[in-house]
């Protein structure tokens, strides 16, 4: 599967997508430079700027989340193809790069004559729309395609706004996060475009929201209500809820880091560059990702502890807290690249959505 960033040019992102570990790479505070115990403190600041940014954004927008959802996707099974006949569809903007000169964004046209002149197509960047892959018409659900979706773009366009004026703002990288890190040290030091270009420096955030929340109540069901329901059989999972429809807003994950940043492992995954960080947050149960909740409290949180809630909650209900049915399978997201077997996607795929929990009780 090819993934096209377009400043009205077509270029190939596909190794950004590769097994779902893209890194991050962009401008960190200099003021944090120092990683550890001062990188976890910054990364947590990070944070809750962000949440409160998300939270202006809803109180302008009807209290809806951000996404690049549109409830009219549903009318048409959340296809593409059929969308783009008599449709200009949305679009996710990265800004503009120095000059002014081009607009870089997941471009894909429309059969309407404003959106005619677009680059961009379907078949690559109509699944960036989604908030995270499915399988079906919302984009695979395997190889390149997954994990691939909204929730990696906290920095794009549109919800940016309430946050930072940059698509590589400081705010939108954690320290510890080794190759955002190196970059700020770097060649993207004193940049002043909204956008910065060539591919070598670009990396999406160290944060990702979380994707379940994100798509409509009825999406992630519980076994016991039915299992998973596929969003073109379910028109309501193209309505974004809103964050206030957060039934255990203590307990259900609104951002989180999305690599293992905090005190990774040394040894890295074949393909992997000497210094970069190798694995995904979920990748481990000793992985203590930072993360935001919808209440707006910011804590590091082990995996064990969400994979320990999970085990709890299936004992007792039979559910667990998070979809094991979906394209994904048993092993979640990431799963596979996982270390010694661990599988765990609290908060990529919880189940209930935002309306879900990710904990069963606050750590």
């Amino acid at each position: 599967m090819r993934h096209c960033l377009r400043g009205f040019s077509r270029i190939d992102l596909v190794a950004l997508m590769a097994l779902g570990t893209a890194l991050v790479g962009a401008i960190a505070p200099v003021i944090a430079s120092g990683t550890g115990q001062a990188g976890m403190v910054v990364s947590l600041s990070n944070m809750r700027r962000i949440g409160a940014g998300c939270a202006s954004y809803e109180a302008d927008w009807g209290g809806r989340q951000w996404s690049c959802l549109e409830d009219r996707m549903a009318d048409f099974g959340g296809d593409c193809a059929t969308y783009t006949v008599g449709h200009c569809p949305p679009q996710l903007i990265l800004g503009y790069d120095a000059g002014n000169s081009a607009l870089w964004g997941y471009w894909i046209r429309g059969g309407l004559p404003t959106c005619t002149g677009w680059p961009g197509s379907c078949a690559t960047n109509w699944i960036v729309l989604m908030p995270i892959t499915l399988g079906g018409t919302t984009g695979p659900a395997t190889d390149y395609g997954a994990g691939v979706g909204t929730w990696q773009f906290i920095n794009a366009r549109g919800v940016r706004e309430y946050i930072a004026n940059r698509h590589y703002d400081p705010v939108f990288y954690a320290p510890n996060d080794v190759d955002a890190y190196d970059l700020v040290q770097g060649r993207l030091a004193g940049v002043a475009a909204e956008f910065h270009y060539p591919a070598d420096s670009y990396r999406i955030s160290s944060y990702g929201l979380s994707p379940a929340a994100m798509w409509g109540p009825g999406t992630f069901r519980a076994p016991s209500a039915g299992g998973f329901v596929h969003p073109s059989e379910n028109p309501a999972a193209f309505s974004t809820p809103t964050a206030s429809s957060a039934r255990h807003p203590t307990l259900k994950t609104r951002l989180m880091e999305r690599n293992w940043c905090q005190n990774p492992p040394t040894h890295l995954q074949a393909g992997q560059e000497a210094g970069r960080i190798p694995y995904a947050s979920n990748a481990s149960g000793r992985s203590r990702p930072g993360c935001l909740f919808f209440d707006g409290h910011a804590a590091f949180v082990s995996m064990e502890s969400f994979a320990a809630d999970d085990a709890m909650a299936q004992m007792q209900t039979g559910d667990g807290l998070w979809s094991r049915d979906t394209a994904y399978g048993p092993l979640g997201v990431f799963g596979a690249q996982a270390l010694d077997g661990f599988a765990n996607s609290a908060h990529l795929l919880t189940i209930d959505g935002v309306q879900g929990r990710d904990l069963l009780h606050q750590r």
